[in-house]
C-alpha cells in the first residue's frame, strides 16, 4: 500500500530545489504504483478464471449415468464420469456402440439412465434421486465460488479506488504529472 504522505515530501522536496532527492522519492512511488498496477491486474484474471469456473459449475449436469454441459439450448457431451471424478477432464464419450471412453477405456454397453427406466418401468426414483442430490452439490459449489467471485471483485475495487487517489494526490501535489508520466513513456 502507498503511504500517501510521501506525496507531499515529494512536493516539499521540488519546492524546496532538491529535484534529484525528489525524483528518488517520486520514482520509488511509480514503481509501488506500477507494482500495485500489476497486482490489480493479476487479480483481475483470477477474477475471470473464478467467472469462467462458475459458469461451467451451473452449466454441468450429471443424468445418473454421464455428465453434460448446457450452453444455452445445447446439450453437450456425453462426457465420462470416470474421468472428470478422477481428475476434473471433461473427455467426451464416442457415440459408436458400445459407448467408449478415449482416455480411460471405460466402456458403456447401455446408458445408466436406460437401464434404470427399464428396471423400474418408468423414470427412476433412484435416478431422480441422484440429479437431485448433484444439482443441489452443483448449487453449493457456486454459491461458494459467487462469494469468491464477490470477495475479489471487493478487492479490486478497493485497490482501484486507491489507485485513483494516488492519481489524484499527485496531480494535486503536481499538476504537471500528466505531462510527465506522458513524455517518460514515448
Amino acid at each position: 500500500m502507498l503511504e500517501y504522505y510521501r506525496f507531499k515530501v515529494v512536493h516539499d522536496l521540488f519546492m524546496k530545489g532538491q529535484f534529484d532527492e525528489a525524483c528518488l522519492q517520486l520514482k520509488e512511488l511509480q514503481k509501488r504504483y506500477l507494482g500495485l498496477s500489476e497486482e490489480i491486474s493479476a487479480l483481475k484474471a483470477q477474477v475471470c478464471e473464478y467467472e469462467d469456473i462458475f459458469y461451467f459449475a451451473r452449466n454441468l449436469v450429471f443424468d445418473g449415468g454421464f455428465y453434460w454441459l448446457i450452453t444455452g439450448n445445447i446439450k453437450q457431451g456425453p462426457f465420462c464420469p470416470n474421468c472428470y471424478n478422477r481428475n476434473g477432464q471433461m473427455v467426451r464419450i464416442t457415440d459408436m456402440r458400445p459407448r467408449r471412453c478415449a482416455v480411460c477405456g471405460e466402456i458403456y454397453e447401455v446408458p445408466q439412465t436406460q437401464l434404470a427406466k427399464s428396471r423400474s418401468g418408468g423414470p427412476a426414483r433412484a435416478l431422480e434421486q441422484t440429479v437431485a442430490v448433484n444439482a443441489l452439490r452443483s448449487i453449493t459449489a457456486a454459491e461458494q465460488m459467487a462469494q469468491l467471485t464477490l470477495e475479489h471483485q471487493e478487492a479490486l475495487e478497493l485497490k482501484e479506488t486507491r489507485k485513483n487517489q494516488v492519481k489524484a494526490k499527485v496531480i494535486q501535489f503536481d499538476p504537471d504529472f500528466k505531462r510527465k508520466i506522458n513524455a517518460g513513456s514515448n
